[in-house]
């Protein structure tokens, strides 16, 4: 998101996104009504989301912005496309090269190249487990 609030370029998040930290997890959003962004926290049930308001605690994700866990978020389609090939060739990884071409590594270790335009949220130089793609905790919100 290019129109990032302050807080959210100091976490080097985007309005909306989950990331976590030790053992809970957080999200940054606006709040309409007066016009300020929030950090909320995710309830221990993971069912609510509370507003984040102890100065220690946002001093605490502030101060250790490096040890922010990312997570990632795939479309619905991505998420077939990634069922389909680990059910057909035992797909075990999804990464993209410096120059844009994307491989699937099956559970032999062979990489075979994939259409350019599989899995658009999988940028440069990044690669993904079969796992960290399906799994329900990075795609249900």
């Amino acid at each position: 998101m290019s129109n990032r609030s302050k807080l959210c370029k100091i976490l080097d998040v985007d309005y909306g996104e989950k990331f976590r930290l030790g053992n809970k997890f957080y999200r940054v959003l606006a709040n309409m009504d007066y016009n300020e962004d929030k950090i909320y926290v995710e309830s221990l049930s993971g069912e609510e989301w509370y507003v984040l308001s102890h100065a220690s605690d946002i001093t605490n994700l502030i101060n250790n912005v490096d040890k922010i866990i990312h997570h990632k978020t795939f479309t619905p389609q991505e998420v077939s496309d990634a069922e389909v090939l680990h059910r057909i060739w035992d797909m075990k990884i999804i990464c993209r090269d410096n120059r844009g071409f994307v491989n699937m590594i099956d559970g032999d270790g062979k990489a075979e190249e994939l259409c350019i335009d599989a899995f658009p949220s999988v940028k440069n130089n990044e690669s993904y487990t079969y796992e960290q793609i399906v799994n329900k905790e990075n795609n249900n919100d």
